[in-house]
């Protein structure tokens, strides 16, 4: 893997443009993937109560009121 400072002539460029492609392929792979999507589905649906706990004591602090349910 060549550095961009070292980029000479054409055929750096083109070793570099594929480099590139396949660090950006490799990562649409891993992260854009449905057990990725599923992953992160399930992750927020356990952060979910804790965000909305956090919402609301933001809300408070902010109103200087209690929230009423």
């Amino acid at each position: 893997m060549t550095s961009i400072f070292e980029i000479t002539d054409w055929a750096h460029v083109a070793s570099f443009f594929v480099w590139t492609l396949a660090v950006c392929a490799l990562a649409k792979a891993i992260f854009g993937s449905f057990p990725a999507a599923e992953l992160q589905y399930r992750l927020a649906l356990r952060d979910n109560p804790r965000r909305q706990r956090l919402n609301r004591l933001n809300w408070e602090v902010a109103n200087r009121t209690k929230w009423d349910e």
